[in-house]
């Protein structure tokens, strides 16, 4: 089966031509050396027992409304289901 969408390097290019964040359930985007190598904002990483969107919704409005005052820094981001982990 094949998979949709695009490459991850195109994601991680956009992100950095746009200076913007990447949210995602890729656990591929918690590679470290990547997150350094790419000059992104940022990058949000899902990783929860739920999957759902109303629920990554739920819980990104809540993300936000916690440690928004902690992304005007490029991080890397693990929303688990009982925890945050922020890497510089």
């Amino acid at each position: 089966m094949e998979k949709s969408g695009i490459k991850n390097g195109e994601v991680y290019q956009y992100a950095e031509k746009k200076k913007s964040w990447i949210i995602t359930r890729d656990s591929d985007f918690q590679n470290y050396y990547k997150f350094h190598k790419y000059n992104i904002g940022g990058i949000i990483l899902f990783k929860t027992t739920l999957t759902n969107k109303p629920y990554l919704f739920k819980i990104l409005n809540k993300f936000w409304n916690e440690y928004s005052e902690k992304l005007n820094k490029k991080l890397l981001v693990i929303i688990e289901d009982v925890k945050v982990s922020f890497t510089e």
